[in-house]
Formats: C-alpha cells, structure tokens, sequence
C-alpha cells in the first residue's frame, strides 16, 4: 500500500440527537498511516454510494490500528494528508473489511464534513 496520510483521530458515532443532530464521541489521538485515492466505480462502489460520499476513499491497514480503536461506518475521522499542515474531518460510508494474508484493511469512501 501507498500512503499519502496520516490517520490522527477516529470518533466513533453515537445515537443521534431529538433534533436529528449527529453526535460523535471524541477519541484518542492516534497515527496511522493510511492511504486516500479518489473513489471510483471500478472499485466495486456503486452510483448511489458515490453520490452519498465521494470525496475520496481512505485504506488502512487492520494491522496498523491501536487496540480498541476501528473504523467503524458512520464515524468521523480526522486525517492529515501529507504535505498539509492540518488534518480534514471526514464521515466514513459504506466501510468494508477486507481480510487477507498481509494486507487485511479497512476500506471506506469518504464525506468532507
């Protein structure tokens, strides 16, 4: 795997709020290399998956995780693209496990919050 980020925090959704509002809890500071490429349809993602969150796909590595920290569909993660002096929040969607011998990861597109 390329990387091109770093992986600094994931927020775990919560039940949202009366009104709707989405609610996240904060997690622990972590970094973790990961990889963004733009989502394509030769990925395997459907229309309706890119036209809900298409502002790129993050790869991480299973391996490379904290223990007790995942990435779970729907939570709010912070990553730092390399290059960049700040990291973007993103929401996770249509996050898929990928588990094979070396290179077992988490692929999710991406929504720019």
């Amino acid at each position: 795997m390329i990387y091109n980020a770093t992986l600094v925090r994931v927020d775990p959704r919560q039940p949202a709020t009366a009104g709707g509002r989405l609610v996240f809890s904060t997690g622990p500071s972590i970094a973790v290399r990961c990889a963004i490429d733009a989502a394509k349809t030769s990925q395997g993602w459907t229309a309706e998956q890119l036209r809900e969150a298409s502002d790129g796909v993050l790869y991480v590595l299973l391996e490379d995780m904290p223990a007790g920290v995942a990435v779970g569909n729907g939570d709010r993660v912070a990553v730092l693209l390399d290059g960049e002096g700040a990291a973007r929040a993103y929401q996770t969607h249509a996050l898929t496990t990928n588990v094979k011998l070396n290179l077992s990861h988490v692929r999710c597109l991406l929504r720019s919050e």
